[in-house]
């Protein structure tokens, strides 16, 4: 036998937080633009394989974003960066251009580099390759230090899919377009995305609104 006294101390929901469609909305962001960039590079694999794609246009494209999404990235400062924005976007545009140089002195390697695989070995290498990349990917966008590692890994995968497609291409523009796009989506543009993120604000963590406690009379 228990009295009415145990329902006047019972409480329903006590830690629970009100989420808002917003805060729903902006957390699964970053998840979505994980998928949809592994997506589009596979898209665009998949038209250079089949001819629909010219790489001259892919590169002129490839090429603009970058230099655009450099000035971007360097516009925006980071906590202890508030002056020589000039030298920072001149060394950024520097780099860039130092590595669309190297790339293109590899795409022939990189050509050569399934030539004795079968093209299923290819895929499913990529598949493996692509959702370790997801599976390690920072969903935070803090830039974490503690989660410096997982980003390398989730890096260095997503550019070993690329290789690994790039290899089935058979003339070395395509393979230099499609490394370009891989250096843009996996590399460029999630550090213009974590530092513009960072300096305006976390909205997805700010402190949400309690529930109220009820007491069930």
């Amino acid at each position: 036998y228990v009295d009415a006294s145990l329902r006047t101390q019972l409480r329903t929901n006590a830690k629970s937080s009100v989420h808002h469609w917003e805060f729903i909305m902006l957390s699964s962001l970053s998840i979505g633009q994980k998928l949809s960039i592994v997506l589009l590079f596979v898209a665009i694999f998949a038209h250079l394989y089949m001819g629909l794609l010219h790489s001259s246009a892919l590169i002129w494209l490839s090429t603009l974003t970058t230099f655009i999404l450099a000035c971007m990235g360097s516009c925006v400062p980071k906590e202890s960066e508030l002056v020589n924005e000039g030298k920072s976007i001149a060394h950024t545009i520097s780099s860039i251009v130092v590595l669309i140089f190297a790339l293109q002195a590899l795409s022939p390697v990189v050509r050569t580099f399934s030539e004795t695989t079968t093209d299923g070995s290819v895929w499913a290498c990529a598949a493996i390759l692509f959702g370790g990349h997801l599976a390690f990917a920072d969903y935070s966008m803090l830039q974490d230090p503690r989660s410096c590692l997982r980003s390398t890994i989730s890096l260095n995968m997503a550019m070993c899919a690329s290789v690994v497609l790039s290899s089935r291409l058979t003339m070395d523009a395509d393979v230099y377009a499609l490394l370009l796009v891989a250096l843009q989506l996996f590399a460029i543009y999630p550090l213009l995305r974590d530092r513009v993120y960072t300096y305006y604000g976390n909205v997805t963590t700010r402190d949400q609104r309690q529930i109220p406690r009820m007491v069930v009379p």
